[in-house]
């Protein structure tokens, strides 16, 4: 049978910016949650717009990891799932990424990946792939993302969606 993928909730960052973009009450009718952000973050560099995501208002446990940074590659253990482009990148730009959270019902450890990419500059691409977990039984029903010390900017947006493999 197909997957189908079903519009739960969206959020977009208004005027004066936001220092969370949350999704609460998700329903546990799907298989698998994906959400889909499109985000620029204030301050300053990469550290400012690290994105932390929580469960259920919990941080993750560990994760890992792989950048591409202008051609250079890196390795890198933490909690943070991607980056926001800093306010301090090229003007205008937003990163974008895709979280990907399968079988967020089930009583088991819950995973995510995630796949990013921002431009930095005129000449720069970042890509980010990361792979994340929490040590939690609970399913989940709330998701919350922020900037690690700044906050979303104007216009950020944020689509979670279900999937059902029926």
């Amino acid at each position: 049978m197909a997957n189908t993928m079903t519009l739960i909730s969206s959020v977009t960052v208004g005027s004066g910016g936001a220092s969370t973009i949350s999704f609460t009450s998700i329903p546990s009718t799907y298989t698998d949650l994906c959400l889909k952000l499109s985000a620029r973050a204030t301050g300053g560099g990469d550290e400012a717009a690290a994105l932390v995501i929580q469960l259920n208002s919990s941080n993750l446990t560990s994760g890992i990891h792989l950048q591409d940074f202008a051609g250079t590659a890196t390795s890198t253990t933490g909690v943070n799932i991607a980056y926001a482009i800093p306010q301090t990148a090229v003007a205008n730009s937003f990163s974008n990424m895709e979280i990907y959270l399968p079988n967020y019902t089930s009583t088991n450890t819950k995973s995510l990946s995630s796949d990013q990419v921002q431009e930095n500059d005129s000449a720069t691409i970042v890509m980010n792939l990361s792979a994340l977990y929490q040590t939690s039984s609970t399913a989940i029903s709330t998701i919350t993302l922020s900037p690690s010390t700044s906050t979303f900017v104007q216009y950020s947006n944020a689509y979670l969606y279900g999937i059902k493999n029926s």
